[in-house]
Parts: structure tokens; C-alpha cells; sequence
């Protein structure tokens, strides 16, 4: 916190605050460097991209896939984007909302039930443990 103080009031006269920013020059100096000149270094940036980018088209590309069927079925409507000519603003439906209020009320329903009688210690138990995996999944995402 002493450290965010200092750097946050007339930053620009702290020597703390212009040694990082001449440690930051040299970061964004020293990495393109490195990039040019290091083949392997070149190959793996490239293919972490081309991994992230592969994943981001997917997901582009099941999100319009689903967001076509929510039109088709009526639960959601495109409309026009002023801050963009061709991109459409995707907006719920009262039909998508009532059905996403029965969906919520029958989830509340089937936890209550599939949970009844159950220990709340082992139900903690589960929840931090799903919670670990979900996190170890996550990490091991592009």
C-alpha cells in the first residue's frame, strides 16, 4: 500500500515512480528484441498465438451459432448497433426472459432436492473440490 501512495501523488517527480517507467522502457525494448532475433522464441510466441487465436474463432463462432438459435426459437432478437455498421447488439426477448425465470426457478428446484438431507460440511467439501478442478482446468486452457 506505501508503495501505491507513493506512486499515486505527483508521480511524475517520484524517483520510485521514473525507475519503473525506465524499467518498463526496457521491457517493451528488450522483448521485441528478443522476438527478432531468437528463432525459438519467434516459434513458441507464434504458436501460443495461433492456439489463442484458433480457440477465440471457435468460440466466435459457437457463440453466433447460439445466438442464431435463440433468435430462431424467439428467446433473443438482433438489433441494429449504432456504434457499428455491420456487428448486431443481440437483446432477450420477453419470451427468453420468462423462459430464463422458469430455468433459474427449476435449477433452485433440483439443487433443493438433490441436496436434501445431505451433510453441509460434505456439501462444502464438494463445492471447494469442483471449485479446485474447475481452477486446474482453467490453467490448463490456452
Amino acid at each position: 500500500m506505501t508503495l501505491l501512495r507513493r506512486l499515486g501523488k505527483h508521480s511524475h517527480e517520484n524517483r520510485l515512480y521514473r525507475a519503473f517507467r525506465e524499467l518498463g522502457r526496457v521491457i517493451r525494448t528488450v522483448t521485441p528484441l528478443r522476438f527478432l532475433s531468437e528463432p525459438e522464441l519467434r516459434g513458441q510466441i507464434t504458436a501460443i498465438t495461433n492456439k489463442a487465436e484458433a480457440f477465440h474463432g471457435y468460440a466466435e463462432w459457437l457463440m453466433i451459432g447460439v445466438a442464431d438459435l435463440l433468435v430462431e426459437d424467439e428467446l433473443a432478437c438482433y438489433r441494429p448497433n449504432p456504434a457499428h455498421q455491420r456487428a448486431k447488439l443481440l437483446e432477450v426477448t420477453p419470451t427468453g426472459r420468462a423462459a430464463l425465470h422458469r430455468m433459474q426457478a427449476a435449477y433452485t428446484q433440483l439443487a433443493l432436492r438433490t441436496t436434501e438431507g445431505l451433510d453441509s460440511d460434505r456439501l462444502d467439501l464438494a463445492r471447494e473440490t469442483l471449485s479446485e478442478l474447475q481452477r486446474r482446468l482453467e490453467s490448463e486452457l490456452p
